[in-house]
């Protein structure tokens, strides 16, 4: 555990690349190294990790990253001469000046944009999607191992944003800021107390939390046969509706024969995309006309998570030639859905993906599954 109230301010003077490591060598603040033990923990710019060796006489230490770690993180970009913050390991009894940290890092931020009212430094820093429900005004929040409070804060869509913290002359000494500039990348670790009781929260208060069974698996089956309803009547369009505008349409063959990664058919990413599809297909003057009925089977909610529901089902689709009456078996296969349930006691597709049995289809797919 870290207290997030940094210690200093270590260089990296030397860096070695191995199979799937970077070793970073940093020296450190004068006394950092003093008992400093092989093993230990050490928050460089917030990210804990381990010491690999010590030099008490150069008051330097080091460390292996893994490239998980790299790619997650600011450190694969350092340099010789870099600085970073450091912050050893808190003892039992320590006193917790800033707040507790793990050093487990959540996300890179950006720094947006700084300014230097007198005697302050106030970093602006932009907060990626799904983010910000975690970052309040005069909460806690760690950055690049610092712990530090809000200012201000503000959510946009996405659950992205940004948020203000306001450094004093101190700060600005023990630590690195005082040499950040707009773009660059910082770590952010969040409270974890704040976390917990943010999802807690939600995962209560979402449409589908605490659904009973029976209600779950109703809804369910309404908006699938909703769905099929729509495209036997050729109203793609409304079907299309189902979809939540931030939703995900995929089909997809289960496997590639030739055992490489299966090529999606139709990979819409939006509702937006879906209905775009549906346009050029109604646009096609190769079409030849058709009926369709979608048959669905062994329609079952596997779970619900934070209010969404997890659904398999079973489907085919039955294609008869407007011009000779025949009727074959289009396409097979299982859908998996993820759906939200609304408050109107409705539901919204949040992802359909159709796993075809067969590995491609026989006729080009000019319909909806």
């Amino acid at each position: 555990m870290f207290t997030g109230i940094v210690q200093g301010v270590a260089q990296v003077c030397a860096i070695a690349d191995r199979p799937g490591l970077r070793s970073l060598s940093l020296r450190m603040p004068p006394g950092f190294t003093h008992g400093l033990e092989v093993g230990a923990s050490v928050a460089v710019d917030g990210l804990c990790l381990t010491v690999t060796a010590v030099n008490a006489s150069r008051e330097t230490a080091d460390f292996d990253v893994m490239q998980q770690s790299l790619r997650l993180s600011t450190l694969g970009s350092l340099d010789v001469g870099s600085a970073v913050n450091v912050e050893r390991a808190a003892r039992e009894g320590a006193e917790i000046g800033g707040h507790p940290l793990s050093g487990h890092v959540d996300f890179v931020a950006r720094l947006a944009e700084v300014r230097e009212p007198q005697n302050n430094r106030v970093l602006r820093i932009e907060v990626p999607p799904g983010w910000m429900p975690y970052v309040f005004p005069k909460g806690y929040i760690a950055v690049n191992g610092a712990s530090l409070t809000v200012a201000e804060a503000h959510r946009g869509g996405d659950d992205a944003g940004w948020f203000e913290v306001w450094l004093i002359p101190e700060t600005l000494r023990l630590t690195t800021f005082a040499h950040k500039r707009a773009g660059d990348g910082l770590h952010v670790e969040l409270d974890r107390t704040t976390q917990v009781i943010v999802d807690t929260v939600r995962r209560t208060l979402a449409p589908g939390a605490g659904l009973p069974p029976l209600e779950q698996q109703r809804l369910a089956e309404h908006l699938l046969h909703e769905w099929a309803r729509a495209l036997d009547e050729d109203r793609a369009e409304e079907a299309c509706a189902l979809l939540d505008e931030q939703g995900a349409y995929v089909v997809q063959p289960h496997a590639d024969p030739a055992g490489g990664a299966a090529q999606p058919l139709i990979d819409a990413r939006s509702a937006a995309q879906l209905r775009e599809r549906v346009q050029a297909m109604r646009s096609d003057s190769t079409r030849a006309p058709a009926r369709w009925r979608h048959l669905l089977s062994g329609i079952q909610v596997m779970g619900e998570e934070g209010g969404v529901l997890q659904v398999r089902s079973n489907f085919a689709v039955l294609r008869t030639d407007a011009a000779s009456g025949t009727t074959e078996i289009f396409a097979a296969g299982q859908c998996r859905d993820r759906i939200a349930p609304s408050g109107a006691g409705g539901a919204r597709f949040l992802e359909r993906r159709m796993l075809l049995d067969a590995p491609a289809l026989r006729a080009p797919l000019d319909t909806l599954l």
